[in-house]
């Protein structure tokens, strides 16, 4: 029976030593199996998690795009073009799969629109705005000021309110007096360099009684623009001149730069050089109108030079100057600068993040996108860095150097007066154009302008 015992604890005590073994053999192999092993199986462990890990992300981060949820951001801007002539929805969607676009098309000047809009909360995702409407709009939007579209931009620290951007602008152009070729020739005419000599091509074009000197679309009322808006600016040599008014109580008196401009552009419509009825032609009617060969001249932005072309102009036959307020060739050739489109983004909408990703992607030229439109659309760069392929502006600067005014953002003292008021030099312009006398209107302005401002506390 001791034999027995003896026998079954020699068994238990060897399975034991056995099953030890065993266990501390798998343990040496799940650290190291050696240590001459030890450097080369933790380095290729580690190896592969990295590749797995960077492979991983990768994957992640397309997936989580191609996996996000679908997203629409809606557009206000005056044209689709950058959906129908750059396919910006095939282009987004290649690094951002789950976004598409949907254009809000308005045509006319519709700050107030927007402003109602807003104050039910329906603003679009995106919008272009032209910088007047800004200060109106500047409680509802989001600032800018942290954006990579900020920083790169040449402009938008220019048109800040309070130190903070609304808006990031698309485009820089100078504004030009688009002449055709054919009809300078025909007549002999030179490139006009000071007012006088501008207001003799005109009057020569006049009493050739053959073409209509300048096409003018004021029935639509911002033509008028290239005159009675921008002039002021130029005589004063301020690109801040509305804000500046806002301080006064006759900014329209005759000692003054509104009524000075004025002055000359009532010499310029005394002629008559806009045809038998301009009050009834629109903006758009003007374009073709210039564009067809039926007018000699007409004032717009860099902008119309793309806009002439898709109408079917012989663009050989299309040259442009800038108009020169200037009195004699000794005092500076001061031009206008503008800076427009300023895309913006509610500060409360729903896709504020995917908006604000889009504002950065426009404006740092990804996709080269930015640098296809300013190319295509004739228009100067306002990202650093991008700069148009091919200038057709060049002309106009031939023989002079230009000391730009750039038009600045309005504040809100003066939009308050400009409501207060309904004034608006666009509208001045046409009643001057109409045959409303310049002093009465000036007198009357000034009484008002001076009411408006004791009553608002300015």
């Amino acid at each position: 029976m001791n034999n027995m015992k003896m026998k079954r604890v020699g068994l238990i005590a060897l399975l034991t030593v056995l099953i030890v073994s065993v266990l501390l053999t798998g343990c040496g192999n799940g650290n190291s199996n050696s240590n001459s092993n030890s450097n080369s199986n933790s380095n290729s462990n580690s190896n592969n998690d990295t590749n797995q890990t960077s492979s991983a992300g990768a994957n992640e981060s397309a997936d989580k795009k191609s996996e996000a949820k679908p997203i629409t951001l809606t557009i206000h801007a005056n044209t689709d073009n950058l959906e129908k002539n750059y396919n910006l929805t095939e282009v987004y969607q290649k690094s951002h799969p789950n976004v598409s676009f949907e254009f809000q098309i308005s045509k006319d000047d519709n700050a107030q629109g927007l402003k109602i809009k807003a104050v039910a909360d329906e603003l679009p995702d995106l919008m272009f705005l032209h910088p007047v409407w800004i200060p109106g709009l500047k409680d509802y939007l989001e600032p800018l000021n942290d954006t990579a579209a900020y920083k790169q931009n040449k402009f938008a620290k220019d048109f800040q309110i309070d130190g903070k951007a609304y808006g990031i602008p698309e485009f820089t152009f100078g504004d030009y007096v688009y002449y055709k070729k054919s009809i300078f020739k025909e007549y002999n005419l030179s490139i006009p360099k000071t007012w006088g000599e501008f207001l003799d091509v005109v009057q020569t074009i006049k009493d050739g009684d053959k073409y209509t000197p300048i096409i003018m679309g004021a029935k639509s009322t911002w033509p008028v623009y290239a005159f009675n808006e921008l002039m002021p600016l130029i005589v004063a040599n301020n690109g801040q001149l509305w804000n500046e008014i806002a301080t006064q109580d006759d900014p329209f008196s005759k000692d003054k730069p509104f009524y000075q401009a004025s002055v000359k552009i009532k010499e310029l419509y005394d002629i008559k050089p806009f045809g038998p009825d301009p009050l009834g032609i629109s903006s758009d009617q003007a374009k073709a109108m210039f564009a067809a060969g039926e007018g000699a001249m007409v004032t717009f932005g860099g902008w119309y030079m793309a806009q002439a072309a898709n109408l079917g102009a012989d663009m050989d036959d299309i040259g442009v100057f800038l108009m020169p307020v200037r009195d004699t060739v000794d005092e500076p050739y001061r031009a206008i600068n503008m800076v427009d489109w300023f895309l913006a983004t509610p500060n409360n909408g729903e896709n504020k993040e995917a908006a604000l990703e889009f504002i950065n992607w426009f404006y740092t030229n990804q996709d080269g996108f930015y640098q296809k439109v300013i190319d295509s659309e004739t228009q100067m760069s306002t990202v650093e860095g991008v700069e148009p392929s091919n200038n057709p502006f060049k002309d106009a600067y031939e023989g002079i150097t230009p000391e730009f005014v750039t038009v600045g953002i309005v504040n809100e003292a003066y939009t308050k007066l400009q409501a207060a008021t309904k004034f608006d030099s666009k509208e001045f312009g046409v009643r001057m154009m109409a045959g409303k006398d310049l002093d009465s209107m000036s007198d009357e302005l000034n009484e008002k302008w001076k009411a408006a401002r004791a009553k608002l506390g300015d």
